[in-house]
């Protein structure tokens, strides 16, 4: 996993709970207080159960409200700012969506060794989309946290919907 997910969950960590709140969720997954994730470096997967772990211990949230709390600080705070152009001329919530797999192949291509989600797509109409998420992570509970917030982002309501492990059944209501 590549050090950005990190760097962005300890930016919201110490934004929102303090320095010493990072530093206690570094100890707490058995890094030491000096632990940085370099941005672009290659992170061991097992690490993220690690700090997820404990950020939900350190913070008394559920998985769920982690999730929520860090796919909305990734999609208005952390990637704004660190990949503008793709946040350039979309207008709404399914167009971004749409544009997920085409710019995860970008990183892929652009990143040594990364290896972030694939997506296909099924539109079944304007307002209906199936959503399938492959990655080896299974992280799709994150997964669903980013499309919620993606919709909170272009402020529109949405619906969600798991018809299956890897699927999001997405409404577009407004």
């Amino acid at each position: 996993m590549k050090g950005v997910i990190f760097d962005c969950l300890s930016l919201l960590v110490k934004e929102n709970f303090g320095e010493d709140k990072w530093i206690e969720i570094l100890l707490s997954a058995g890094f030491t207080k000096f632990t940085i994730f370099p941005p672009y470096s290659d992170i061991p997967d097992e690490y993220f159960g690690k700090i997820f772990s404990s950020v939900q211990k350190n913070l008394n949230k559920s998985e769920n409200e982690v999730a929520d709390l860090f796919a909305e600080y990734w999609v208005n705070v952390y990637a704004p700012q660190a990949y503008p152009e793709f946040y350039k001329e979309k207008n709404n919530t399914k167009e971004f969506l749409l544009m997920m797999d085409s710019v995860h192949r970008k990183v892929t291509e652009a990143i040594p060794y990364s290896r972030p989600p694939h997506f296909e797509y099924r539109i079944i109409d304007e307002k209906t989309l199936y959503m399938y998420y492959y990655s080896s992570r299974n992280l799709m509970f994150l997964f669903e946290a980013l499309v919620k917030a993606t919709a909170k982002h272009f402020n529109e309501t949405i619906s969600i919907e798991k018809p299956q492990e890897n699927c999001l059944l997405i409404k577009f209501l407004k």
